[in-house]
């Protein structure tokens, strides 16, 4: 840290030095002055026997200086000025950036909250999902399958149904349409997530004749119930009835993405129990630590063997099939977005080759002065880095532009994407969207820049004859360099020249 606080009072400092100095000889001019010795021959005398100021000052800068920090700064403010000669081009450029970033960006936050946020459960990759298949097409469970699947099966620790449903809520206001779920006892316990209030549902709340409770979501609790936790041992009318309010499930809990904002317990009755034709429950299982995916689903196959031969009416050419939760819940979804991902990332890619030719043909414009730079002393390797540095001013200045176009394109996918999408509503530009897009900046930044800058600094050059008359200036202006070139490139490579001796263009 202090050698930062150094570096922006270096000019304070290097004040105090010139004052040191000034002082140093002013004290040895009025000791020679009192010694007989004429004024102007004492100033002359302290100033022969001190030797050069500019040196001395010189010397005692080179303790505040970080050659590398400076000579990048150098390159930096250089590259600044000359991409203001060439505005049309660097527009051109940052614009082209700013569309590819951005829809590059915008993509990859949809993919992010979408494909790569896991489900807010516990070992989601456990949690199955158990359908019924008929005839090569997939349905939902009968309650008497999913009795007897619970029943026979060994394969899964917790084993839950669900049911979708729409209620009617009563709130202080006026009733309120809210979706839900009608869940057996054991769903909270299949998913792992604690409710941040109350508690889940007792093991026996599911069955007929018992109380009547609900479970609500932190939505429903926040925006319609004022989000105060005496809600909880309160009663809820729901379609007419009254509910206990046992407990509040935090707002990442949405474990089939049907957007349910209250949960109630599912009662079955031996009437209900004892229908296998009736297909409407979501069946939701979680493996045994010890249980493969495979070996759930070849029991699953042993079960609905069983159940075709005890009920041949309803379960004859029915089977059972395991899937994982977040395959069935993304995996629509995940070839869509990717193939889209490559498209844009694709557009970029077409991006940055037309800057880099844009820079191509630039750097035809740029041999004098390039030529100018080599002959006063710099390396082809400072000069591809301060042709670097320009393109990664170019590329952050668009990745800017490229963030805020992402911004506002994700806004508008969010307001008028497809409704089917999972999570589409989570996507946003937070800060591992901007840490991509600065990434994605500095890689087109080298793509389109890298080959241009390698070809500038590559001017053929022979080192200069030591019986040459001609100074480094002139032989520069032997190939062409105007004085204002010349003027415009020495501020810029006099501060960190390289050592070796002096080299002058040949003319192609």
């Amino acid at each position: 840290m202090n050698w930062i606080l150094r570096m922006f009072s270096r000019r304070r400092a290097f004040d105090d030095l010139s004052e040191e100095i000034r002082e140093h000889l002013e004290e040895k001019v009025e000791e020679l002055v009192a010694g007989g010795m004429p004024r102007r021959e004492a100033e002359a005398s302290a100033r022969r026997e001190f030797g050069s100021v500019r040196l001395a000052e010189e010397d005692g800068r080179e303790v505040w200086r970080w050659d590398l920090v400076e000579s990048v700064l150098a390159d930096v403010r250089f590259g600044a000025r000359g991409l203001r000669k060439a505005r049309g081009f660097a527009v051109v450029a940052v614009l082209t950036l700013g569309l590819g970033i951005g829809a590059t960006t915008a993509i990859f936050s949809i993919i992010r909250a979408v494909l790569m946020n896991p489900l807010a459960m516990e070992e989601p990759r456990r949690v199955m999902v158990v359908r019924e298949t008929w005839r090569e097409t997939f349905a939902s469970v009968s309650v008497g399958n999913f009795a007897d699947v619970r029943r026979q099966s060994g394969s899964f620790a917790n084993l839950c149904a669900l049911n979708e449903a729409s209620f009617n809520l009563a709130t202080q206001d006026a009733p309120v349409r809210v979706s839900g779920e009608l869940a057996t006892a054991d769903c909270f316990a299949t998913f792992g997530v604690a409710p941040i209030a109350g508690r889940f549902f007792a093991t026996t709340e599911d069955e007929p004749g018992r109380e009547r409770v609900v479970l609500i979501s932190e939505r429903l609790w926040r925006t319609r119930l004022g989000g105060d936790l005496a809600i909880v041992g309160r009663a809820l009318r729901i379609n007419g009835v009254p509910h206990i309010v046992v407990g509040i499930m935090p707002k990442t809990f949405d474990p089939v993405l049907s957007g349910s904002e209250l949960w109630i317990p599912q009662a079955f009755t031996s009437g209900q129990i004892a229908d296998h034709d009736n297909h409407y429950l979501t069946v939701i299982a979680r493996l045994k630590p010890s249980v493969s995916a495979e070996q759930a689903q070849s029991e699953m196959n042993l079960i609905a063997q069983r159940l075709q031969q005890a009920y041949p009416l309803d379960d004859r050419e029915r089977g059972l099939n395991v899937r994982p939760l977040p395959e069935l819940l993304l995996g629509d979804e995940r070839l869509a977005l990717r193939l889209m991902f490559a498209a844009v990332g694709f557009v970029l890619l077409i991006g940055c080759a037309n800057i880099a030719n844009l820079q191509l043909a630039r750097s035809r414009t740029r041999e004098k002065e390039m030529a100018l730079r080599i002959a006063l002393g710099a390396s082809r390797q400072r000069l591809v880095r301060q042709l670097l540095l320009e393109n990664v001013a170019l590329g952050l200045t668009g990745g800017v532009i490229g963030v805020l176009l992402a911004y506002w394109g994700l806004s508008w996918i969010v307001a008028h994407g497809p409704a089917e999408m999972p999570r589409l509503d989570q996507a946003q530009i937070d800060p591992g969207a901007l840490v991509f897009a600065c990434v994605i900046a500095l890689l087109c930044s080298l793509l389109f820049g890298l080959a241009p800058a390698l070809r500038s600094a590559s001017t053929s050059l022979v080192t200069r004859s030591r019986t040459s008359l001609l100074s480094p200036v002139e032989e520069v202006r032997s190939v062409g360099a105007t004085p204002r070139m010349i003027s415009w490139t020495i501020s810029s490579v006099i501060s960190c020249r390289d050592t070796g001796p002096p080299l002058v263009v040949m003319n192609e």
